[in-house]
């Protein structure tokens, strides 16, 4: 049987583009990781909001579809052994947070300590005290939702990079043996 010239070809560029686009919510989710095991040594500090938004982005894509992200965007003050610190540190998955009422709620928390002018508790680095977050929890289903993406994504990109498509065509030779 010979090999058909319309069958699909294997595309290794594709495939390698795709195990790329896993590595970055691989990345991303492991940066969160590893920023939440060095926030729970961190010390308990009162702190004061000086200002919090809610951002919202929108976008148009070229087929006229619409896509929006969010995100929480606060700076708060707090004394760490007489000095002064001004920090804008949210949390280590703040920045891959895919709910919006998630961040809402907690931006709700923040106008209302600000306007009451109470103290919040934000988490200090001790090591660098101008480091800190106000909220130190590992966010889980995040962490596992990345880490899924990241998993379909490059294992695709694997199966495309190990296709051969000589090896779904059968192909069957014939040996002639001539005598003289």
């Amino acid at each position: 049987m010979k090999h058909n010239a319309d069958s699909p070809k294997a595309n290794p560029q594709l495939g390698y583009a795709l195990v790329v686009a896993g590595l970055i919510p691989l990345g991303l989710s492991g940066h969160a990781a590893w920023q939440w095991q060095r926030a729970r040594a961190w010390t308990p500090t009162p702190a004061t909001v000086v200002e919090t938004q809610f951002e919202t982005h929108t976008s148009t894509g070229t087929q006229g579809h619409s896509s929006s992200s969010t995100r929480l965007v606060v700076k708060y003050k707090y004394d760490w052994n007489g000095a002064r610190q001004t920090s804008s540190g949210v949390g280590p998955f703040n920045r891959i947070e895919l709910s919006s009422r998630f961040k809402r709620t907690r931006h709700a928390d923040l106008i209302k300590a600000r306007e009451q002018k109470s103290e919040i508790i934000c988490f200090v680095n001790p090591d660098r005290p101008s480091e800190s977050f106000l909220y130190r929890e590992f966010r889980g289903w995040i962490f596992a939702a990345f880490i899924g993406i990241a998993l379909l994504f490059s294992g695709c990109g694997f199966l495309v990079v190990r296709q051969n498509p000589m090896k779904s065509v059968r192909r069957t030779t014939k040996s002639t043996c001539l005598v003289q």
